[in-house]
């Protein structure tokens, strides 16, 4: 018959096995022992993972330039800030854009972005003060490009499927470019929006 002590020691066993396990609630990859820079991230955020820290480069303040394509191929240049910030201790990225508007005022939106380990891919919602509800996107790293994929709406208001990348990310600069099609991703318009980030200091 097990003892009061052996009991107690297989309930401790029970309890604490969760805490020393390589992964995060949920599943996702906890910090290898040999990755310092992933195992400080976790330290600040406790919530995170090693997929949500593949998203640390984006974080802070950003200068950004756009051009936007027109009909006849030419661009519209214009400016915006774009500011990004981790909440639930690691879990999400947010972010919020703020850009002036053509006809005066200010646009803004924001994006939440989190990794779903059932499905495999990251999760991105986005809304603005131009739309009623959230835009949905799933997202994969493809090399070191950060590729979401989903449904969105045109400036002239007709429906298409967004492929957004950000791409060339550096330390104090990164690259953006949405590319549009219109038969359900058979074909594609490349770039007609594109963004280039710079830190804000």
């Amino acid at each position: 018959m097990p003892t009061h002590r052996s009991f107690r020691l297989a309930l401790a066993c029970v309890l604490v096995a969760p805490l020393l396990s390589a992964q995060a609630p949920g599943g996702e990859e906890r910090a290898p022992s040999g990755d310092p820079a992933l195992a400080a991230f976790l330290a600040e955020h406790p919530h995170g993972s090693a997929e949500m820290a593949r998203l640390a480069p984006l974080v802070g303040d950003w200068r950004i330039v756009t051009r936007a394509k027109q009909q006849d191929g030419t661009f519209v240049e214009g400016t915006a800030r774009w500011r990004f910030w981790y909440v639930l201790d690691g879990k999400v990225l947010m972010d919020e854009w703020r850009a002036p508007k053509p006809g005066g005022g200010e646009g803004v939106g924001v994006n939440l972005r989190h990794y779903d380990p059932t499905a495999g891919h990251y999760v991105a919602k986005w809304l603005s003060d131009s739309l009623d509800d959230w835009r949905t996107y799933t997202a994969r790293f493809e090399g070191d490009r950060f590729v979401m994929r989903g449904k969105s709406t045109a400036p002239s208001g007709s429906e298409g499927d967004a492929r957004i990348t950000f791409y060339d990310i550096e330390p104090e600069s990164f690259r953006w470019k949405l590319d549009w099609s219109v038969d359900g991703g058979e074909t594609w318009i490349p770039e007609v929006f594109l963004i280039e980030a710079t830190r804000a200091r």
